[in-house]
C-alpha cells in the first residue's frame, strides 16, 4: 500500500512539473522556489527528482556552467520532449 501511494504521488509530481515546465516554455526557467510552491517539495529534493523525470523521458533539460563565479553556477532551461525550451535560468545575471 505505502508502494502504490508513493508511486502516486510521484505521477501527481510528474503531471504537475510537466505542466509548469510547459507554461514557462518561451519564459525563464521556473525558479526553484516557484517549482517548491507548485510542488510542496524540499528545496534538496527539487533538482534530483527533476533529473530523474529527464531520465526517464518525460522532460528535457539542459545546462551550461557560468563562466565567472557566483551563487548559482550552473544556467539551465527545460522543455517537454519535442516542445519549446524555456528561457534560460536568469539567476545569474548579477
Amino acid at each position: 500500500m505505502i508502494e502504490w501511494l508513493g508511486a502516486q504521488q510521484d505521477d501527481a509530481l510528474d503531471g504537475v512539473l510537466v505542466r509548469m515546465v510547459e507554461n514557462h516554455a518561451g519564459l525563464p526557467c521556473p525558479a526553484i522556489k516557484e517549482i517548491q510552491l507548485w510542488t510542496g517539495m524540499s528545496r534538496r529534493r527539487v533538482w534530483r527528482y527533476l533529473y530523474d523525470m529527464a531520465a526517464r523521458g518525460l522532460i528535457e533539460i539542459e545546462t551550461i556552467e557560468a563562466r565567472t563565479s557566483g551563487r548559482d553556477p550552473k544556467r539551465r532551461r527545460m522543455r517537454v520532449p519535442g516542445g519549446e525550451w524555456t528561457a534560460w535560468t536568469n539567476r545569474s545575471h548579477g
